[in-house]
């Protein structure tokens, strides 16, 4: 392993580096391929995308799976809580609850991108647990 070069990024995919280290996750461990990060927050796994043919900075973070029953309830709660959540939203995708951000690449710049970051990680862990607790939402196998 010390005969191999690190892996050299620029533009965007620098800058999230940059960012991943400034709220104190190790790069190297967090790279699952070119333009691509996964990093375990609490029990929430969150995923990192720079999409350079879209131009755009994507996370994503899958918190849990909707019950099969008694959903109303789960719904109402995530519209509410999108209102006010700047920057960062909730979507389903299948059953998977999804919090997601996006940034235009070319709008990306540490300043303002680390609060959305640093937002977005402690947003992740923060309401899985409440999905559970609260409203009956069910844990992702990786966070069992």
């Amino acid at each position: 392993p010390k005969s191999v070069n690190d892996h050299q990024v620029h533009g965007p995919a620098q800058i999230v580096e940059e960012i991943i280290a400034d709220i104190g996750k190790n790069v190297q461990l967090s790279r699952r391929g070119q333009n691509q990060w996964e990093i375990q927050q609490g029990s929430a796994t969150v995923h990192i995308y720079y999409i350079e043919h879209s131009g755009f900075v994507m996370g994503n973070a899958h918190l849990v799976r909707l019950p099969k029953n008694q959903i109303g309830k789960i719904y109402e709660y995530m519209l509410k809580e999108n209102y006010g959540l700047e920057g960062l939203f909730f979507s389903v995708n299948n059953r998977d609850v999804v919090m997601s951000f996006f940034i235009q690449a070319k709008h990306l710049n540490k300043k303002t991108a680390l609060p959305t970051f640093k937002n977005f990680f402690e947003k992740a862990d923060h309401y899985d647990d409440i999905l559970v607790d609260d409203y009956g939402a069910i844990w992702n196998k990786s966070a069992e």
